[in-house]
């Protein structure tokens, strides 16, 4: 056995330490502190909002016989108008006003009038002056009507149709002069027996009431018998001047009075009886007009059918 001993070889190294760099990967802390921004807003008062409500006027309802147009809300404005046939009475428009009401009063609705009219002479007359009123026309005893019986109230406020007339029917020997019948008496009487025989055809000595009679009869006398006869007419003095009906001359709506110039002369009584009678006489204006004579005298006579 060989033992070799080698000679102990130190190697001393520098001091250099090689130690493992310890490498701490420590991630970089990144604070991103973000500037604290304080924004103050302005103070804002979260105030309920205050909801104001626009009045409403009532409902309203237009006029019977009318219609209405428009609404109820504040300042509208209402109108008002009325069928045909009817006028407005009223305002004609209403607004609503800011508290809710409305102005002005309803209006209403009337029928439209017709003028009234007067009834035919010798006739009647009824009924209604309303719009779609009618009239109804009738004539007295003895006459006969000529037109429409009945006329209406129109829309316009006129008539649909004129008034008749009342034409009398005459009998025999009496012929129709002013719308009466009459009949001359050539036959000479006194007042008193003339009324008679008048009254036994149930008439009476005529009666000129109004101008239009009294002209016709003249006209008559004078064309068909001439100006200078004399005639008895019903109205004769006792007190006061009375009509063979018993009605006063004074008392007449018309108060007409058809006397000769002068006429009557007071103070002339007949030399039998305490009473003047009326005739037809010529006189100072050459034509027949009434004179007021003794009752006793004959003289032609002129009748009227009653």
């Amino acid at each position: 056995m060989v033992t070799s001993t080698l000679p102990r070889m130190t190697t001393t190294l520098p001091r250099g330490t090689t130690t493992p760099v310890r490498v701490t990967t420590t991630p970089a802390r990144a604070t991103n502190t973000l500037a604290r921004v304080t924004t103050t807003l302005p103070q804002m008062t979260a105030t309920p909002r205050k909801m104001t409500t626009v009045p409403q006027c009532s409902k309203l309802t237009p006029p019977s016989n009318g219609a209405m147009t428009g609404s109820k809300s504040n300042g509208d404005v209402a109108t008002f108008t009325c069928n045909p046939g009817y006028k407005l009475v009223g305002t004609s428009t209403r607004t609503c006003q800011s508290d809710g009401t409305w102005s002005g009063g309803s209006p209403t609705c009337t029928a439209v009038q017709c003028l009234t009219q007067m009834p035919p002479a010798n006739g009647y007359m009824t009924g209604s002056t309303e719009y779609r009123g009618s009239m109804h026309f009738t004539c007295g005893h003895g006459y006969t009507l000529v037109g429409a019986e009945t006329i209406r109230c129109l829309a316009d406020g006129t008539w649909g149709g004129s008034v008749p007339t009342c034409k009398a029917t005459c009998r025999n020997g009496y012929q129709l002069i002013a719308q009466t019948c009459i009949r001359v008496g050539l036959e000479e009487k006194n007042y008193e027996d003339a009324q008679a025989d008048c009254e036994r055809e149930g008439a009476t000595l005529a009666m000129p009431k109004t101008k239009e009679l009294d002209v016709a009869l003249r006209n008559v006398i004078v064309n068909k018998y001439g100006k200078d006869s004399k005639y008895w007419i019903g109205l004769k003095e006792s007190g006061s001047w009375l009509w063979a009906d018993g009605s006063s001359l004074d008392d007449h709506d018309h108060h007409y009075q058809g006397w000769n110039p002068g006429e009557p002369a007071s103070g002339i009584k007949a030399w039998f009886e305490s009473s003047d009678c009326v005739q037809y006489w010529s006189g100072p204006t050459d034509t027949p007009m009434w004179d007021d004579t003794a009752c006793g005298y004959n003289l032609r006579y002129i009748c009227q059918e009653s």
